[in-house]
């Protein structure tokens, strides 16, 4: 497993805490929890801030500096500090949050494996690639065993299936380019859209298929690395093209442009981009995440929406008949967004 993939497991799990605690229910430390939360969640990060400290420091006064009920505080700090991109602090949360859970739960709780998959992020920002590498290793000898073996691939930290670029003489290398060629003549696209070039990409990989030839079906983006600078939800939602891997000849493979018609050319800026992303083995799989992708998202901002919408009109005041009835729709929308989270990941561990 990658350290993408440890970082997108991570950030999986710890939307699911963070949901779960999002009642939005008023009295102490779980109200400012839930604050805090519901802030962070549309974009007010300071307030946020504040907020996610008060609920923190009043959780060590109930519970010491050394309880793992300061858990989801701390996750939810670490978290909040990352979109302001203060990573130093994000780390310093993150290595407490671990030490902890270490603590409580010994070092191979699937726990402590979120934890040092959120540090490895939080140090591949930062650019301090030796820690990431570190606790890379450290996770693999951990839980090596537990990782996924098939399926889809988050491979930007992974080695890519090895392209050769001299593979010109190869018949298939030929088949391809006229495959290629003929298909572009044949269809065109009027805009940069990713559901175009996903459909494009699919029949692509149909005909290939028909002439023997496999290939992958990948997603990413191609104008810029989404691995450094971005959360985790940034970098799926950054997704926004379609591509194919090629296998020429045995475990050697090249990047098809099914939008542009073309091999791409491996002496191109953008060509470490195309060996990076996420690989599907078929379109079942790949309709599959889309879709997946999708819901997620759209949930997600109806949830941010319901929340939004509560802040402004009911927060720090009486309960009501229409609060409550906020708070449970908010309720609702958060656990449905879970789900999809919950889905995603599992459809990734397949």
């Amino acid at each position: 497993m990658t350290s993408r993939i440890w970082c997108f497991i991570a950030f999986c799990l710890l939307l699911s805490a963070v949901l779960c605690r999002m009642a939005l229910s008023a009295g102490g430390v779980v109200d400012l929890h839930a604050k805090a939360a519901g802030l962070y969640m549309v974009g007010k990060h300071e307030e946020a801030l504040k907020a996610a400290r008060e609920a923190l420091a009043e959780m060590e006064v109930k519970y010491g500096e050394q309880g793992l009920e300061l858990s989801e505080s701390l996750k939810l700090l670490a978290e909040i500090q990352r979109s302001r991109q203060e990573f130093q602090e994000a780390a310093d949360i993150l290595e407490r949050l671990r030490s902890i859970q270490e603590s409580n739960l010994g070092p191979r709780s699937t726990k402590v494996a979120t934890s040092i998959s959120d540090l490895i992020a939080v140090y591949e920002q930062m650019g301090q690639h030796q820690k990431a590498e570190s606790l890379n290793e450290i996770a693999c000898k951990r839980w090596s065993k537990e990782r996924p073996s098939q399926g889809p691939v988050l491979t930007a930290h992974a080695p890519p299936p090895r392209v050769t670029p001299s593979l010109k003489d190869i018949e298939s290398y030929a088949k391809i380019m006229v495959t290629l060629a003929d298909y572009r003549k044949k269809h065109t696209y009027s805009t940069e859209d990713f559901f175009v070039c996903a459909d494009m990409v699919i029949d692509v990989w149909n005909i290939l298929k028909t002439q023997g030839i496999r290939s992958k079906i990948t997603v990413g983006n191609v104008e810029r690395d989404l691995r450094y600078g971005t959360t985790d939800t940034e970098y799926i939602a950054g997704m926004n093209h379609a591509w194919l891997l090629a296998e020429v000849k045995p475990n050697e493979w090249i990047p098809l442009e099914a939008t542009g018609g073309y091999i791409v050319d491996p002496n191109t800026s953008k060509y470490s981009l195309y060996v990076n992303g996420i690989s599907f083995e078929n379109p079942k799989q790949f309709k599959a995440f889309s879709d997946l992708r999708l819901s997620y998202f759209k949930t997600c901002r109806e949830a941010n929406s319901v929340v939004d919408t509560y802040n402004s009109h009911f927060a720090g005041k009486t309960a009501t008949r229409e609060s409550l009835e906020y708070r449970g729709r908010a309720l609702q929308k958060f656990e449905e967004c879970k789900q999809l989270a919950n889905g995603v990941m599992a459809h990734l561990k397949r």
